[in-house]
């Protein structure tokens, strides 16, 4: 049987990474892949700009993967350190534009042991709203931040995470409901990358979710339509 594990997700930018793995019964199942490409937008100095993520998850390792834009051109997606199962690749800073994005057909190209598979996927503009942070309270003696927000119309689900002065991630939050209005970041609520520094100034980074039309209660996480971000920097005294 085919067994879907996640492992992360950027951005999930959350941005969330996520991977397949494979456990065999009496079957070999047969090789499986799913590509996934998602818009993500944020503000940047008080304009929505726009950027595109691209994922492929298989049930087997793949030797490599590339996607096909509807724009002409190709991408090599890259696998997500050891594990073979996830190629994707997510936008830098210098990858988000105020220009209105290419939407339409993008067709995946897989190899698994040797042989070639195609994937179509299918993307529109959506209208999922960018958050808006209402609060952030930094509370240093007991470790805990507090941020809260306005409901986003349309979003699925919202995660929370922090990045430091470099962009690496720093906490990634558990997954929230769609009526979540605030959260706190502290021990048993997420993950921790590292250790936060005082006297050092991070990005709280609030992601709003929406999942395609399609998707369902066991596979929402691979059917992801749009990200919007909100982030707010403070200093952790």
């Amino acid at each position: 049987m085919i067994t879907i594990q996640k492992i992360g997700k950027l951005l999930m930018m959350f941005l969330i990474v996520a991977g397949m793995a494979s456990c065999n019964d009496d079957e070999t199942e047969p090789f499986t892949a799913y590509g996934e490409v998602l818009t993500i937008k944020k503000l940047v100095n008080d304009t929505v700009h726009y950027a595109r993520a691209y994922y492929v998850y298989g049930n087997y390792p793949m030797s490599s993967a590339t996607i096909t834009l509807p724009e002409g051109g190709t991408k090599d997606l890259t696998s997500y350190e050891s594990n073979k199962q996830t190629y994707y690749e997510e936008p830098a800073a210098a990858d988000y534009s105020k220009d209105a994005l290419e939407f339409g057909d993008f067709s995946f190209t897989v190899v698994n042991e040797g042989i070639e598979h195609t994937l179509a996927e299918t993307t529109e503009m959506g209208t999922l709203e960018i958050p808006e942070i209402t609060e952030v309270t930094v509370t240093t003696g007991s470790g805990i931040i507090t941020v809260k927000w306005d409901k986003v119309t349309d979003a699925d689900n919202y995660v929370v995470r922090l990045k430091d002065d470099e962009g690496a991630i720093a906490f990634v939050g558990t997954s929230l409901s769609s009526s979540a209005v605030t959260f706190q970041i502290a021990a048993g609520t997420g993950t921790f990358a590292k250790q936060l520094v005082s006297g050092d100034t991070y990005t709280l980074e609030l992601q709003a979710i929406q999942y395609e039309s399609t998707a369902t209660a066991s596979n929402y996480w691979y059917n992801i339509e749009e990200i919007s971000i909100a982030s707010q920097n403070f200093v952790w005294e």
